[in-house]
């Protein structure tokens, strides 16, 4: 910001508003460092006080400036979602509570922020007006199930990102584990006194309830779910997801070219997340070589998918020429794998790298490499697009948005 100063002399006295004219200097600058300045009417070098512009500007002037100043910094962005707040706008501007408070209500009034209770002011977006429609609510119906570890941390995370960018934006949520409730009479309940705006569904397993997606769509609520959907489906409900194939192509990017490349994959690919897998990992790696055991029971879980990767590579060690690249199509199946291959002291990462899909933290303990997914940024933009799509929604429009996962080393890959 140009600020305005004014350089006094030193004999004057500064209680005077205007000095005699050839005593002052009005600058506008960035960075003062002037300490003396030519006297014109004595020809001599003298010393002067610098006094703050703000502390000597009439209120009305002061406010109306400072308001100016904050309404230039939120048309061009210079702030993200919140004005800073009140102690710091009065120490950025040197200004008494009353003066930042007066050229806050300015931008109130010109509809440029919105005071939320407990958060700040919020910037407003373009177009969007307070006043006009109340408050979003979004209904999560989610797995909260204690028997799969893997399934319950993701479902923590998810609900950790959805809720912060809710409590951000003032938009209210409602959670239910899928579990336990009744789900169509808690939305039909809910639809009748129009409390919900948005359903969101993260089904246990991928295990749709289609009789409850049915008469979500036939009320003409939003819905949005979190997982790649049969084509079907994906006319009906949106989805927020990762993508498969720059998953693959990451990974592609990560092996060790030298080495002959495997994918353990589970015995039976019944969900589009895995048959994608599949699909790309033959785009990305056409030499590489599909391993599973179709005879193997279909169960689920991170314990049977661990002990379903280590018995698998063990079954098939002498198919693997070594030294290799293995990819596990999810990172359970990979950590059992890696598992086995380091009680046959096979070195990792010099005669195998492993890597793994999906969340490690639990598993990885700085091991496994992975393709993270991590459900808070999920949940997160789930409630972005919801909030900056809303109307799009409710008219019918279904949207496939695709983020993009990160690649965490650890030590099974160079």
């Amino acid at each position: 910001m140009s600020c305005r100063f004014f350089f006094i002399h030193k004999n004057l006295c500064l209680n005077r508003l205007f000095p005699p004219y050839e005593y002052i200097h009005i600058l506008y600058c960035r960075h003062i460092k002037l300490t003396r300045i030519f006297n014109v009417k004595t020809g001599f070098l003298d010393n002067f006080y610098l006094v703050d512009y703000n502390n000597i500007m009439p209120f009305k002037e002061k406010y109306k400036h400072i308001a100016a100043d904050l309404e230039n910094r939120v048309k061009s962005a210079r702030f993200r979602n919140y004005l800073p707040s009140q102690p710091e706008l009065m120490k950025y501007y040197n200004s008494a509570k009353r003066t930042i408070s007066r050229a806050v209500a300015v931008l109130k009034n010109k509809n440029l922020i919105i005071h939320e209770k407990g958060l700040g002011n919020r910037i407003l977006k373009k177009n969007e007006n307070p006043g006009k429609h109340p408050p979003v609510t979004i209904a999560l119906f989610i797995a909260l199930d204690f028997d799969c570890p893997f399934m319950y941390f993701f479902s923590f995370e998810y609900i950790r990102g959805l809720t912060r960018y809710c409590t951000r934006n003032n938009i209210a949520i409602e959670i239910y584990d899928i579990a336990k409730a009744d789900l169509l009479e808690i939305v039909m309940r809910n639809f009748k006194n129009r409390r919900t705006g948005a359903v969101v569904y993260v089904p246990y397993v991928y295990n749709f309830n289609r009789s409850f997606i049915k008469k979500i769509k036939k009320m003409k609520l939003p819905l949005i779910t979190i997982v790649d959907l049969p084509a079907r489906y994906r006319q009906l409900i949106s989805t927020v997801d990762y993508s498969n194939r720059e998953i693959m192509y990451a990974l592609s990017k990560k092996i060790n070219h030298r080495f002959r490349t495997y994918l353990l994959t589970l015995p039976v690919q019944k969900y589009v997340w895995q048959r994608e897998r599949i699909k790309f990992f033959k785009k990305f790696f056409p030499a590489g070589k599909i391993i599973n055991n179709l005879n193997t029971a279909e169960l689920t879980g991170t314990n049977f998918e661990i002990r379903y990767g280590y018995d698998l590579i063990k079954t098939n060690l002498e198919k693997i020429s070594f030294p290799a690249n293995i990819i596990g199509i999810n990172t359970a199946i990979a950590f059992g794998a890696m598992n086995f291959l380091k009680k046959k002291k096979i070195p990792i990462p010099g005669q195998v790298q492993i890597f793994g899909i999906g969340n490690s933290d639990r598993l990885q303990q700085d091991l496994l490499s992975a393709m993270e997914m991590p459900g808070y940024k999920l949940g997160h933009h789930t409630a972005k697009i919801i909030n900056e799509n809303l109307a799009d929604l409710k008219n019918g429009k279904i949207f496939h948005i695709r983020l993009h996962s990160r690649f965490n080393k650890g030590l099974s890959s160079e």
